[in-house]
């Protein structure tokens, strides 16, 4: 729980020890790590340098729809999906090579996100294997899956969807996702970005755009499928 919801302690090892007394009372607690501190420090230094950046590039963003959108953007434009046999599931790893997996997308959007002031958090699924984010949008929690926007076709990289964006329970759950939760026990039951066709389909207000979208004039300019702007 601690590594899924803080996404500085990616040095820390999943296995640890502890002391305790003859009531079962924990004494002590003894970690394991990933890294020499030598190389928790240099790691760190790389990442604030990262962040300090990231946060300059996104001083315009006020509010926290438009920067969970720069987010998304910035994570499917700038990093790929680990290839088999190279996973990587922390951020410093993520940052390190362009590469990871849907852990390490989501670590980084809690990372990016309480850089620039949006609550964002993980949400996990045993059954599907997979991970991604809960966002906090003018007081209500929606889903944010940047993995599964991203194109399958490596020739394509900037060609990713806006899909799963900013969706309410209903929505994923029309989508095939389950059995999901995460350690806050958020609900996504606004349906604050989904519109309902004349036969009854739910559909996402973003799902038609294609590619980064651009902040210009105050508002936000993006292609849909059909290359419109």
């Amino acid at each position: 729980e601690l590594k899924e919801s803080y996404p500085g302690l990616y040095y820390v090892d999943h296995s640890y020890g502890f002391t305790y007394d003859e009531n079962g009372r924990i004494l002590s607690f003894f970690p394991s790590y990933l890294m020499t501190e030598n190389e928790v420090w240099h790691s760190r230094e790389q990442i604030g340098k990262t962040l300090k950046s990231f946060k300059e590039q996104t001083d315009f963003l006020r509010s926290d729809g438009d920067k969970a959108l720069y987010i998304h953007d910035f994570l499917a434009r700038n990093f790929i999906y680990s290839p088999s046999g190279e996973e990587n599931y922390d951020v410093y790893s993520l940052l390190k090579t362009g590469h990871g997996v849907c852990q390490a997308f989501s670590l980084l959007f809690i990372l990016l996100g309480h850089t620039i002031g949006l609550e964002a958090d993980m949400v996990t699924s045993d059954v599907m294997d997979h991970a991604w984010n809960h966002v906090k949008i003018d007081g209500y929690y929606y889903h944010v899956d940047v993995t599964r926007d991203l194109s399958s076709d490596s020739k394509e990289k900037y060609k990713f969807s806006h899909d799963r964006f900013l969706l309410c329970d209903e929505a994923l759950k029309l989508k095939g996702y389950e059995e999901y939760g995460c350690h806050h026990q958020h609900r996504c039951f606004q349906m604050g970005f989904e519109v309902i066709s004349e036969d009854g389909i739910m559909d996402n207000i973003f799902s038609n755009i294609i590619g980064s979208s651009l902040f210009s004039d105050e508002r936000w300019l993006a292609l849909d499928d059909h290359g419109t702007l």
